[in-house]
């Protein structure tokens, strides 16, 4: 899967639109390196946010935890990698 190409989890669209440009970079690099080992105190350093900040804001903006966005986005990867023909 081209890593670069965000168009395979066009799903989580909707969970972008809350106007957080903090928020919105740590959701595109999550989607970006998903096969990664991502550590919540590396993402929220990303941005220069406190982890617990960052985890209140990140939950505020996309209704997820950190962690479920990561495994949902894992998820999709998946499904999108079973469904080619």
């Amino acid at each position: 899967m081209d890593r670069d190409n965000q168009s395979p989890f066009s799903v989580f669209e909707g969970y972008k639109l809350h106007g957080d440009q903090k928020i919105l970079k740590v959701q595109e690099y999550i989607e970006a390196g998903y096969q990664d080992k991502l550590t919540i105190v590396h993402l929220s350093r990303t941005i220069g946010l406190e982890r617990r900040t960052f985890q209140r804001r990140f939950k505020k903006a996309t209704y997820f935890t950190v962690v479920e966005y990561i495994q949902n986005v894992r998820i999709e990867s998946c499904w999108r990698l079973t469904d080619l023909p």
